[in-house]
């Protein structure tokens, strides 16, 4: 989106996009960017964790700068558990959590990356347990969202992902 380059042979509008980084330090994800390359129309925040939910004003006034000055039409965060402080099992969480989104940024498609449970590998290196069902949190997360995308390590080496396969199990955007 922040290019306008075509995704998986889809043409795509080039819109100004926030990536809010909660779960990876600058420090670390710095020069793994710098090997993916330059993005354009994507701007980074990094913050250690933030609450949404009872945001500090500093975060309030640094949304605001982002919403005046940038407009982003999608903001992807990263990681949703890192957003808010709460019990991520209560159902009446992810509401306020995607509200508190649409207060800062109104015009915004929201994403949140979000984690599975931990994954279990048995001696061999080969995963147990069906991912497909492996949600974290409260089920409500993945019931109020227009559309979900589920990456799942299709083979494994040495305990490491060599490749991925993408599940997109849920649309209610008409994708």
């Amino acid at each position: 989106v922040g290019s306008g380059e075509r995704f998986y042979g889809l043409e795509v509008e080039k819109w100004p996009v926030l990536y809010v980084e909660t779960d990876v330090q600058q420090a670390t994800a710095l020069p793994r960017l710098k090997r993916i390359g330059a993005m354009p129309g994507v701007t980074f925040h990094f913050a250690p964790a933030i609450n949404l939910l009872n945001p500090h004003p500093a975060l309030v006034e640094t949304f605001r700068y982002y919403q005046e000055q940038l407009g982003p039409s999608v903001v992807v965060f990263n990681t949703l558990r890192k957003c808010y402080s709460g019990d991520s099992k209560d159902d009446e969480t992810p509401g306020k959590v995607m509200a508190a989104v649409r207060h800062f940024f109104p015009q915004a498609a929201q994403v949140f990356n979000h984690h599975d449970t931990k994954r279990k590998f048995n001696d061999k290196g080969v995963e147990v347990g069906a991912q497909e069902e492996a949600f974290a949190g409260s089920k409500a997360f993945i019931n109020d969202i227009a559309s979900s995308v589920h990456i799942l390590p299709e083979r494994v080496e040495d305990g490491e992902p060599k490749r991925s396969r993408v599940l997109h199990n849920k649309d209610q955007a008409g994708l």
